[in-house]
C-alpha cells in the first residue's frame, strides 16, 4: 500500500519562483504567481517571494483611486520583467487577476514625484483558492 503520510513542505510563508527581471524587495509576478522579492536577483535567479499574512505599505499608480476598506488587485499579466505594470493595478475583480491586499486606509500620496502607496493588509497569501 502507498505511504499516504502528510510532511509540511512550508509555512507558506513564501514561494520559491523564478524571476524575469532585476528585482529586490519588490512586488514580482510570473504571470502565474505574485509575491514580494525577498533577495537581489536578475532574470533567471530562483528567489524566495514572500506570500505572507501581514500588512504593507504597498505601491499604487497615480490615477487609482483606491479608499478605506477596497480591495485592490494584480492582473497577473501585465508586467515588464516581472514587475507589475501601473495597468495591473485596480479596483476590480476580474479573469486573469489576483486580490493583492485590502486597504486599511485611503491612499497616500507622499510627495508629487509619483510616490502613492495604501497601506493594506496582504492577500498574496489566498492566490490559487
Amino acid at each position: 500500500m502507498a505511504d499516504k503520510t502528510v510532511f509540511k513542505d512550508s509555512y507558506g510563508a513564501a514561494l520559491e519562483r523564478t524571476l524575469l527581471g532585476t528585482a529586490l524587495r519588490q512586488l514580482v509576478t510570473d504571470g502565474i504567481w505574485a509575491g514580494i522579492n525577498q533577495e537581489s536577483g536578475d532574470s533567471g535567479d530562483v528567489r524566495a517571494w514572500e506570500i505572507e499574512d501581514n500588512i504593507y505599505q504597498w505601491y499604487v499608480p497615480d490615477g487609482l483611486t483606491v479608499a478605506d476598506g477596497a480591495i485592490v488587485y494584480l492582473e497577473l499579466a501585465d508586467h515588464t520583467g516581472g514587475i507589475p505594470d501601473d495597468t495591473a493595478y485596480s479596483t476590480s475583480a476580474g479573469a486573469g487577476k489576483i486580490a493583492l491586499c485590502k486597504a486599511i486606509g485611503a491612499k497616500v500620496t507622499a510627495n508629487g514625484a509619483g510616490n502613492h502607496y495604501v497601506i493594506g493588509h496582504s492577500l498574496l497569501h489566498m492566490q490559487g483558492g
